[in-house]
């Protein structure tokens, strides 16, 4: 049970751009809970007012309203995760989970609380230095310079380094006699409102950092990780530190379960046995229509009714 005077509230950061349904179901079963509060990004391409028809107004769910424009590894992700941590650092809270829009908890607000708690200073987020390595996988990532934005220039130079690869960057940034080593791991995090304090106020103190990694490819999957393990907050991550390198993304898995054989598999009804045998909190990817079935199981197992029509008996 949760004792009564736990006053920590857990801040839920939502990256979205589609399935505006499903966005819907997720904010509303996190914001179920008084101390679970709920912000969410809509991708600046999408029409936000059919993300918002789907929740009524709710005192724990916020919305922020200058948006970005996200396209996949590039700053414009990044910058609207900054904007998700600001609101939620500003609220108080003191635990900040990052949500890309297609996850769903594979465990009760009450279990996520409960293990969030037990945690009140455990940064979740594994990542690898990848400043010295010798595996074109993770050194590619630090030492190509890309540009990130649609002019004709920057396609035929991102052309050019995809077939001819230029590695013409050492690796790492240097600010004054200071070197920041560059870390990539996984792009989903769970951190302390202390940490997200720390980032923020980086980032500001840091505009050079911005910089360097605005021409990263995928930036998201480097910056949050190199700002943690550059300061004394990488000591305190759920591994104790960063881990030896590892290819592929599903061996960087944090609290969210998913599966990446060719693309992100999407799971369904039929994956509800093995789902609910898991360790982590949440599941990516799913979605309303294919995972129906699956999403009202995991609501029943949680005592949770969705809205209007329930799937649980109460």
């Amino acid at each position: 049970m949760i004792r009564e005077d736990a006053k920590l509230k857990v801040g839920f950061l939502i990256l979205c751009h589609t399935d505006p349904v499903h966005i819907g179901r997720l904010a509303r079963r996190l914001a179920d809970t008084e101390q679970f509060y709920v912000w969410i990004h809509v991708d600046r391409k999408a029409e936000e007012a059919v993300f918002r028809r789907e929740i009524s107004d709710h005192p724990r769910i916020g919305w922020i309203e200058e948006r970005e424009d996200c396209k996949w590894g590039r700053m414009g992700t990044v910058r609207a995760e900054l904007k998700l941590l600001e609101a939620g650092v500003k609220a108080g809270c003191g635990r900040l989970v990052l949500l890309q829009g297609l996850d769903y908890p594979l465990k009760s607000n009450e279990e996520l609380l409960a293990f969030f708690q037990a945690r009140p200073e455990t940064e979740f987020l594994r990542a690898c230095c990848v400043s010295d390595s010798r595996d074109v996988y993770h050194f590619q990532r630090c030492r190509r310079y890309w540009m990130l934005n649609d002019s004709l220039p920057a396609r035929l130079w991102n052309r050019l380094n995809d077939w001819h690869p230029f590695y013409i960057r050492s690796g790492r940034y240097r600010e004054g006699e200071t070197v920041y080593h560059c870390y990539w791991g996984s792009a989903q995090w769970a951190l302390t409102g202390a940490c997200g304090a720390f980032i923020l106020d980086f980032v500001k103190k840091h505009p050079g950092f911005v910089t360097y990694y605005s021409h990263i490819f995928p930036c998201d999957e480097t910056f949050f990780a190199s700002i943690l393990y550059n300061s004394a907050y990488g000591e305190r991550t759920a591994m104790g530190g960063p881990e030896p390198e590892k290819r592929y993304l599903v061996n960087w898995r944090n609290l969210h379960y998913f599966e990446y054989p060719r693309q992100i598999r999407i799971f369904r009804q039929e994956d509800y046995d093995d789902l609910r045998r898991r360790d982590e909190l949440f599941v990516r990817k799913v979605c309303s229509g294919q995972s129906e079935g699956l999403l009202d199981m995991l609501d029943q197992d949680a005592g949770w009714c969705n809205g209007s029509q329930p799937v649980c008996d109460m």
